[in-house]
């Protein structure tokens, strides 16, 4: 999908960066540029899954939530799509062109490397939980076996 594409509605009086029409204003290079850095302003005033008024709306006519993909060949890029969350439509407009070569390769490794620490702070998480667990049974004057610890450890 290119940058600026829309899935589900499409209307063509919108502009191709998802800002509200200006019924006055012509798509010469000075208003696109406007355009572009009014939406990019926009968007750093959202956060991923905040509602956002482009003036685009989805085919249920809600103004759409902002979302960024994160795995497949557009990890990374930010879109634009249904807010429904029970039954949304196929409306989606992508805000960020594709990346391509490096820059593509570094997302990716940042995305992996997301993963990685949110395993590893679950991990450590319950690695905690169960020395928690040990040291309370101990505080508690519990008797405790080679077993006991085993079991505690693996529970």
């Amino acid at each position: 999908m290119e940058h600026g594409s829309r899935e589900g509605r499409v209307r063509r009086s919108m502009p191709r960066m998802g800002v509200a029409p200006n019924p006055g204003a012509s798509s010469s290079g000075a208003h696109g540029a406007a355009r572009a850095v009014e939406l990019e302003t926009l968007l750093e005033e959202h956060s991923e899954g905040m509602l956002v008024r482009t003036g685009l709306t989805c085919r249920h006519g809600f103004f759409p939530i902002l979302c960024c993909c994160w795995s497949g060949p557009d990890t990374g890029r930010r879109f634009l799509a249904c807010s429904q969350v029970e039954q949304p439509c196929d409306f989606k407009y992508w805000i960020d062109e594709q990346f391509e070569g490096r820059a593509k390769r570094v997302i990716q490794d940042l995305v992996s490397m997301r993963h990685s620490m949110s395993e590893l702070y679950e991990h450590s998480s319950r690695q905690w939980d169960d020395i928690n667990k040990f040291n309370m049974s101990y505080a508690h004057g519990f008797d405790i076996t080679n077993a006991s610890v085993h079991d505690i450890m693996t529970n």
